[in-house]
């Protein structure tokens, strides 16, 4: 019976430490390359592949024209539109955290927000003409690397938008910048995302499904080392080590791509799969995993059963797992609309772990760190795959429910275009 082997999971995340932005070439590379893994493990992956708007060639800049001059590097968000060749030239202001109230006199303005923008917010500012946005990361962090929802760009529209660092932010305020020209270049343009899918079939209970999820897309110009290679590469030797000794019930792998987009790859699978949803138990996803400074979470949407059965098993193998009734924002949502309960198993924070930045790296990562992860979803699986009788109700909240759909709401929009299943080529 083969155990989690953290090196080799390790390896498997360096073989993947380059950029994936969904819809990309580098995304395709990716996906590939995890195929590729798991046919080494006897597997026989399958590409799911659909559609997605995507973007490359990203760059932008903020220049201060009055009553000082300045130029700052500036992080695209992407899908958000760009600039007139040249640059836009227009008035400048900080409005806060974009609160109604302080929105006088903002038309045909660049407009400076403190804090998230959320769909109902921006749809207030494209309505008062607001000629472009920007936001500050937090202190002493990368540009917050990121794309608008379809949601946004279908239902509300667009209107240029970059993320700058705090230490310039704090500058801009402080010297009263009052008029700026925004550069922002982007390439929009319809590209193929795929997910990764591999199952071991269950030896006793076959119809009784559980779906190991992470996604393995990342942002632009980060090798996200934290998120999600570290996911997908824990999941990736998850099923070398279940290939190796099946459970009496079925485990499927879904790697998923487009995540960073809007849980593209996960709302694709569920929809292509849904008159097997049914079947499915129990949803596992591990998205950010690894940092040797870090801590243990689980985030479970779904019966106070399965909560403290994750607590349990943190505090029989003497890690300190946080363990949580929540709805974790990662590709877990679109099982759990379906009504599949989830656990969500995570070791993220540190010092290093600068998720959704260019600093997303691994220098922090070891394989030693990301076998405490990886060695708690395995024994996780193996008591669950085997159990006599299956331990936790198929069931979620009403809350829970309520939350889940707010969520699932959000995120609608033009959506992605479904494309043939196809069989992992062979290299």
């Amino acid at each position: 019976m083969a155990e989690f082997d953290g090196d080799r999971a390790y390896r498997i995340l360096e073989s993947i430490a380059h950029e994936r932005l969904a819809g990309t070439e580098g995304e395709r590379k990716a996906a590939e390359t995890l195929a590729g893994h798991l046919r080494g493990s006897g597997l026989e992956p399958e590409l799911e592949e659909f559609r997605m708007w995507t973007y490359i060639s990203d760059e932008a800049r903020l220049e201060v024209l009055e009553p000082y001059t300045a130029s700052y590097e500036a992080a695209v968000i992407g899908l958000s539109g760009t600039t007139p060749e040249g640059g836009l030239e227009c008035g400048f202001k900080y409005v806060e955290d974009g609160s109604s109230q302080y929105l006088i006199d903002v038309a045909g303005k660049a407009l400076l927000v403190s804090g998230g923008l959320s769909y109902e917010k921006v749809r207030e500012l494209l309505e008062k003409k607001v000629a472009a946005l920007v936001t500050v990361s937090n202190p002493h962090r990368m540009h917050n690397r990121k794309s608008w929802r379809e949601q946004m760009r279908m239902r509300v529209g667009k209107v240029p938008s970059v993320d700058i660092v705090f230490e310039d932010g704090l500058e801009l305020v402080k010297k009263g910048a009052s008029r700026v020209r925004l550069h922002v270049t982007q390439d929009e343009r319809e590209g193929v995302s795929r997910n990764v899918v591999a199952e071991v079939p269950g030896t006793e209970f076959p119809d009784e499904v559980i779906v190991c999820v992470a996604h393995y897309d990342g942002i632009s110009k980060s090798v996200g080392g934290h998120d999600n290679a570290s996911g997908s590469a824990i999941m990736t030797e998850l099923a070398r080590c279940v290939a190796d000794a099946p459970l009496k019930r079925t485990v499927r792998v879904v790697l998923c791509g487009g995540e960073e987009f809007g849980l593209y790859g996960s709302r694709d699978y569920v929809a292509k799969h849904k008159d097997e949803m049914e079947n499915v138990r129990l949803c596992v996803n591990c998205d950010i995993a690894g940092a040797i400074f870090g801590s243990n979470s689980c985030f479970v949407t779904g019966p106070d059963s399965l909560r403290w059965y994750l607590d349990a098993m943190g505090k029989e193998y003497g890690m300190g797992y946080q363990v949580a009734t929540a709805v974790y924002s990662s590709d877990n949502v679109p099982f759990n609309n379906e009504g599949v309960p989830a656990a969500s198993i995570t070791r993220g924070g540190g010092y290093c772990c600068e998720i959704h930045t260019s600093r997303d790296e691994f220098e922090d990562i070891d394989g030693a760190h990301l076998a405490i992860t990886g060695r708690y979803i395995l024994e996780f699986l193996r008591r669950v795959g085997n159990a006599v009788v299956f331990p936790f109700k198929r069931e979620i909240s009403d809350e829970a429910t309520k939350q889940v759909k707010e969520y699932v709401e959000r995120m609608k929009g033009e959506h992605y275009k479904p494309l043939k299943r196809l069989k992992a080529k062979k290299k």
